[in-house]
């Protein structure tokens, strides 16, 4: 606790000096005065002293924008104080609140503009006099995830139907390699389901049908760190701000379209905190994991690619979504396709635009590492491998509707 007292300090020994030389009726009054001042001065310490302050949130999460109640209780065993309450960390100050003895509650309303884990650790009650500062810190840990903005998107194209039933899809696509049930010719399938030595002997590339257990999934590997590639790491640090939370409202959108669809959802996604991983069918649990997700320019977890390679099953439909793509990468995206359906990339090196805003010249180039690979586009394709390249004035659903 905090207590300035210095002018009402000074005031009382001016005051006893003039006691010395003077003594009338409206000295003693001014002493009447300054002695009621100390006793006030008092009391308000022994108050503060034994007020206990709490803070909570009514919910542990929210939305960007939503307003989120805030309750403070004040717990006092002395008497009724009036003082005013200070949260720095959400800019909140409430003057001259009422702190009557037994349990005061107050309800405070704040909103957040931007996702993550919110947390507020001080609050201060103060009291401001013309004598004299009495000031209080309380200490908590009162926390609040913050959810990502979601762009909204339809995930749904036929193309993609054919591989990612929707819910009126009566088609069960996850096969069982358990369980062989016959031979077909081969129609663009992986290649570890050809069957090597009955197309040798039938001079046909053959392969295996799988019995179904059920349907395929969605797998979403989400890459926010800067890639190795790229060198000027300082002067892509703001387009990589731009770049996080623009995928992530973009990756929400998906995941709640495709979990609306009662489809299944896998995400892996590369943060400045490591690899982290989601596998739910409530989109909850993924956006809670994309609220605490962000970028950084030093870090690159290129292990990212074999852990999907491990994970990714065979009717699963891989979606890539990344701020840089090169040559170096196919070969992952190669590997990834012989075990899984389709493999799409979503390439967005400076973001997108967003959905309620117009159209507007762009003096932005595409790296040319990306443009290497767009020379590819024709050979990717026939190995369904579809990538798309977002300009910085293409809108997300516009990019996805794109894909063939």
């Amino acid at each position: 606790m905090e207590i300035k007292n210095e002018k009402l300090l000074l005031i009382s020994i001016v005051i006893l000096i003039i006691n010395f030389f003077f003594i009338n009726s409206y000295i003693l009054a001014v002493d009447i005065l300054i002695l009621i001042e100390w006793f006030y001065f008092l009391s308000t310490i022994n108050a503060f002293k034994k007020i206990k302050l709490t803070l909570s949130f009514k919910k542990s999460r929210t939305l960007i924008n939503q307003p989120v109640e805030i309750i403070i209780k004040f717990e006092n065993t002395s008497k009724k104080v009036y003082a005013d309450l200070s949260i720095p960390e959400i800019g909140k100050n409430i003057p001259q609140i009422e702190i009557n003895r037994d349990l005061t509650e107050i309800k405070i309303i704040h909103s957040y503009h931007t996702r993550g884990k919110k947390i507020i650790k001080y609050a201060f009650l103060s009291v401001k006099h013309p004598f004299f500062k009495i000031l209080k810190k309380y200490e908590f840990n009162a926390q609040i995830l913050v959810f990502p903005d979601l762009e909204y998107s339809i995930f749904n194209k036929e193309l993609l139907r054919e591989l990612i039933p929707n819910k009126l899809s009566k088609i069960k696509l996850l096969e069982d390699p358990s369980y062989i049930t016959g031979i077909r010719e081969y129609r663009n399938d992986p290649l570890n389901k050809i069957h090597w030595k009955l197309s040798a002997k039938h001079r046909n590339l053959l392969v295996k049908n799988y019995d179904y257990t059920s349907q395929g999934r969605l797998y979403i590997t989400l890459l926010l760190n800067l890639h190795t590639e790229i060198f000027s790491r300082n002067a892509w640090k703001p387009i990589l701000s731009k770049y996080v939370e623009d995928t992530i409202r973009g990756t929400a959108g998906i995941i709640k379209h495709t979990l609306d669809n009662k489809i299944p959802v896998k995400l892996l996604i590369d943060s400045k905190n490591g690899i982290l991983k989601s596998s739910s069918g409530d989109w909850v649990d993924h956006f809670e994991l994309l609220a605490q997700s962000y970028g950084s320019i030093k870090t690159f977890h290129e292990k990212i690619y074999t852990i999907t390679e491990k994970e990714i099953q065979f009717n699963d439909t891989f979606l890539l979504i990344t701020m840089y793509l090169t040559l170096k990468d196919l070969p992952h995206l190669m590997k990834i396709r012989q075990k899984c359906s389709k493999v799409l990339v979503f390439v967005m090196p400076f973001g997108y635009r967003q959905r309620n805003s117009k159209k507007f010249k762009s003096y932005l180039s595409i790296p040319t590492d990306i443009m290497e690979i767009e020379k590819q586009m024709a050979i990717l394709r026939e190995n369904h491998i579809y990538v798309q390249v977002w300009e910085e004035n293409l809108a997300f659903q516009e990019g996805i509707e794109l894909v063939p």
